[in-house]
Protein backbone atom coordinates (compact mmCIF):
# COMPACT_ATOMS: atom_id res chain seq x y z
CA UNK A 1 0.00 0.00 0.00
CA UNK A 2 2.70 2.06 0.57
CA UNK A 3 3.90 2.13 -2.78
CA UNK A 4 0.91 2.91 -4.13
CA UNK A 5 0.52 6.12 -1.98
CA UNK A 6 4.45 7.08 -3.37
CA UNK A 7 2.95 6.29 -7.02
CA UNK A 8 0.40 8.48 -6.78
CA UNK A 9 2.12 11.32 -5.05
CA UNK A 10 4.00 11.48 -8.38
CA UNK A 11 0.85 11.16 -10.59
CA UNK A 12 0.33 7.69 -11.38
CA UNK A 13 -3.04 6.47 -9.96
CA UNK A 14 -3.33 9.73 -8.72
CA UNK A 15 -6.74 11.35 -8.55
CA UNK A 16 -7.69 13.39 -11.90
CA UNK A 17 -9.48 16.23 -11.99
CA UNK A 18 -11.50 17.84 -14.93
CA UNK A 19 -13.21 21.12 -15.07
CA UNK A 20 -16.88 21.56 -17.34
CA UNK A 21 -18.38 24.82 -17.73
CA UNK A 22 -21.98 24.79 -18.39
CA UNK A 23 -22.22 27.42 -21.09
CA UNK A 24 -18.65 28.36 -22.94
CA UNK A 25 -20.31 31.56 -24.59
CA UNK A 26 -19.77 34.46 -22.01
CA UNK A 27 -19.40 37.88 -22.09
CA UNK A 28 -17.39 40.31 -19.99
CA UNK A 29 -19.10 41.10 -16.63
CA UNK A 30 -20.73 37.84 -17.03
CA UNK A 31 -20.97 34.83 -15.21
CA UNK A 32 -19.66 31.66 -16.13
CA UNK A 33 -20.95 28.24 -14.51
CA UNK A 34 -19.51 25.32 -14.40
CA UNK A 35 -18.25 22.18 -11.56
CA UNK A 36 -14.67 20.73 -10.93
CA UNK A 37 -14.99 17.12 -10.91
CA UNK A 38 -12.53 15.02 -9.00
CA UNK A 39 -12.10 11.44 -9.72
CA UNK A 40 -10.35 9.55 -6.61
CA UNK A 41 -7.15 7.63 -8.14
CA UNK A 42 -6.24 3.75 -6.21
CA UNK A 43 -6.15 5.50 -3.11
CA UNK A 44 -7.28 8.36 -0.68
CA UNK A 45 -5.80 11.46 -1.43
CA UNK A 46 -5.66 14.67 0.91
CA UNK A 47 -6.63 17.84 -1.45
CA UNK A 48 -4.79 20.92 0.53
CA UNK A 49 -7.12 23.54 -1.45
CA UNK A 50 -8.96 24.01 -4.70
CA UNK A 51 -9.32 26.97 -7.17
CA UNK A 52 -9.98 27.92 -10.89
CA UNK A 53 -9.27 30.84 -12.79
CA UNK A 54 -8.84 32.57 -15.98
CA UNK A 55 -6.09 32.95 -18.60
CA UNK A 56 -4.73 34.59 -21.01
CA UNK A 57 -1.64 34.84 -23.28
CA UNK A 58 -0.17 38.45 -24.15
CA UNK A 59 2.24 39.65 -26.00
CA UNK A 60 4.75 41.19 -24.12
CA UNK A 61 7.45 43.91 -25.40
CA UNK A 62 10.33 44.59 -24.03
CA UNK A 63 13.39 46.80 -25.57
CA UNK A 64 13.30 45.25 -29.20
CA UNK A 65 11.96 41.93 -27.79
CA UNK A 66 8.74 40.41 -28.41
CA UNK A 67 6.97 37.64 -26.76
CA UNK A 68 3.72 35.93 -25.58
CA UNK A 69 3.08 34.94 -21.85
CA UNK A 70 0.09 33.07 -20.20
CA UNK A 71 -1.58 35.53 -17.52
CA UNK A 72 -3.74 35.07 -14.88
CA UNK A 73 -6.44 37.77 -14.29
CA UNK A 74 -8.73 36.79 -12.15
CA UNK A 75 -9.42 33.57 -9.67
CA UNK A 76 -11.29 32.20 -7.51
CA UNK A 77 -10.86 29.49 -4.51
CA UNK A 78 -13.41 26.53 -4.05
CA UNK A 79 -12.57 25.49 -0.56
CA UNK A 80 -10.22 24.40 1.67
CA UNK A 81 -8.66 21.30 2.30
CA UNK A 82 -10.54 17.76 1.61
CA UNK A 83 -10.00 14.44 1.25
CA UNK A 84 -10.88 12.07 -1.68
CA UNK A 85 -11.24 8.79 -1.31
CA UNK A 86 -9.87 6.23 -3.67
CA UNK A 87 -12.48 6.19 -6.37
CA UNK A 88 -14.93 8.06 -5.56
CA UNK A 89 -15.93 10.78 -7.47
CA UNK A 90 -16.29 14.48 -5.49
CA UNK A 91 -18.12 17.88 -7.18
CA UNK A 92 -17.36 21.27 -6.72
CA UNK A 93 -19.66 23.53 -8.25
CA UNK A 94 -18.69 27.27 -9.31
CA UNK A 95 -19.93 30.67 -10.43
CA UNK A 96 -16.86 32.93 -11.75
CA UNK A 97 -17.86 36.46 -12.49
CA UNK A 98 -15.55 37.38 -15.54
CA UNK A 99 -14.37 41.02 -15.38
CA UNK A 100 -15.70 43.63 -17.33
CA UNK A 101 -12.12 44.52 -18.85
CA UNK A 102 -11.52 40.72 -19.94
CA UNK A 103 -10.27 40.93 -23.70
CA UNK A 104 -13.01 39.48 -26.22
CA UNK A 105 -11.80 36.34 -27.50
CA UNK A 106 -13.28 34.63 -31.28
Amino acid sequence: MGFRKLFASLGAGGASVDTIITEPNVVPGGIVQGEVRIQGGSVEQQIEGLSVGLQARVEVEGGENEYKQDIVFTKQRLGGAFQVQAGALHVVPFGLEIPAETPITH
